[in-house]
């Protein structure tokens, strides 16, 4: 600042001395830059000045400088996204925020209990996992007890194979007949461990539920057999629930007798003239007519959603259920009871292909004719029908596709 103020002063003497022309304006305006100069000195106070600076200087932070006692202002981010050059400390510190709020506490806990089950995957105990890894299935029950008896054959086969001919002593060798004798208890005890295991396996289950086949059968071989279950007891009403009088279908025929007014049990009942319940009286009569009577067409008033019709328009109606646009390359239509179907398929090969009805017929196409499409040197495609079904049928089309036309009931 009083570097400042000392050149203000130098360039006000400056002009004063001026001695060209104008010389009275620049005494003027020299006189008024000492002026300028006279009050920035007044209100210049070093000592508020050197304290700004040491403060300045003290709170900078330098590239090398220690930034730890540095705020952070920031907001977290909306989307979890990866840091890129050029964020600002507040972007960064906003993603870091981001993911961090996402990761799981297992992510921290490194703990299985702080895992979240899904539909598809459950944690299970270490009591369930060796339970489950104790216990076989018949397939394998089965296969283990196979090959047990097979390596206990095995085995004795081999002893039998191994004891030589005649050059040993009897004392030595034994016959094939001696040999199983001697190896019938090592194969009592393979069968025993192979009937342990599968007791083990049925555990006093009864003989109509001890495999998984009969469990199955039992479960109707329903794979969500809980959850049908359980949709069958939720659509069951709570043993204490109450119908009020008009959603009982049947009332009062259902009506128990405890509910019966005591002047319907009373053996005398009470009388009430017609005019008294708003009765008509008993001699009254009626005009009916007969429950076989009839109506002509004429008697009947159309409505906006009823029409009447003559037996003959009904039948052309019944007749003609679908019809075709005539530009339509597939359609059908039905007359009586005959259904005629149309259509276009096939391409430019002899292979055997299949063609699909528009509709399907009730029963058994009577007829399928297919043309040919005549080639580019004039000579007609033979074209042959395979297999017709009430759905489908086969051709082969030596030139291109052809057209059909079938006929069925």
């Amino acid at each position: 600042m009083s570097r400042l103020i000392d050149n203000i002063k130098r360039l006000a003497g400056m002009v004063k001395n001026e001695t060209k022309s104008g010389g009275n304006t620049a005494v003027r305006i020299g006189g008024l830059f000492e002026e300028i100069a006279a009050e920035l000195e007044a209100k210049y106070d070093k000592a508020e000045c050197d304290e700004f600076l040491l403060k300045l200087n003290r709170d900078k932070l330098d590239k090398t400088g220690d930034g730890k006692d540095v705020v952070v202002s920031f907001v977290g981010a909306e989307e979890r996204e990866n840091v890129r050059a050029g964020d600002t400390l507040a972007m960064l510190w906003g993603k870091v925020w981001k993911w961090f709020d996402g990761l799981a506490a297992v992510a921290f806990s490194g703990k299985a209990q702080d895992l979240i089950d899904d539909a598809d995957h459950r944690l299970v105990a270490d009591v369930e996992k060796n339970r489950w890894n104790d216990t076989f299935t018949q397939q394998e029950t089965d296969e283990k007890d196979a090959q047990v008896l097979k390596t206990a054959q095995e085995y004795a086969d081999n002893r039998v194979t191994d004891l030589g001919s005649d050059v040993y002593r009897k004392s030595e060798v034994y016959t094939k007949q001696e040999a199983d004798i001697r190896h019938e208890g090592d194969l009592s005890e393979a069968k025993k461990y192979a009937t342990d295991r599968i007791s083990e396996l049925v555990n006093g289950s009864p003989a109509a539920l001890d495999t998984l086949y009969e469990i199955a059968n039992a479960l109707n071989n329903d794979p969500n057999f809980a959850t049908t279950i359980m949709a069958l007891i939720n659509g069951k009403a709570d043993t204490g629930h109450k119908h009020t009088k008009s959603q009982i279908t049947d009332f009062p025929t259902s009506m128990p007798a405890s509910d019966v007014y005591a002047w319907a049990k009373a053996s005398s009942k009470p009388t009430y003239t017609c005019s008294e319940v708003g009765a008509a009286p008993a001699n009254h009569t009626h005009d009916y007519a007969a429950k076989t009577h009839s109506h002509n067409a004429d008697q009947i008033t159309d409505t906006t959603t009823k029409v009447m019709m003559t037996k003959e328009e009904r039948s052309k109606l019944a007749g003609l259920e679908s019809i075709v646009a005539s530009k339509a390359a597939n359609g059908y239509i039905k007359v009586g009871g005959i259904i005629i179907q149309w259509g276009k398929g096939g391409s430019n090969t002899t292979d055997l292909v299949t063609i699909n009805f528009p509709t399907a017929f009730p029963s058994t196409c009577c007829s399928v004719v297919v043309s040919g499409i005549r080639n580019k040197n004039g000579s007609n495609g033979h074209n042959y029908v395979y297999n017709v079904t009430r759905t489908n049928f086969q051709a082969t089309f030596d030139n291109g596709p052809g057209y059909f036309i079938a006929i069925g009931y």
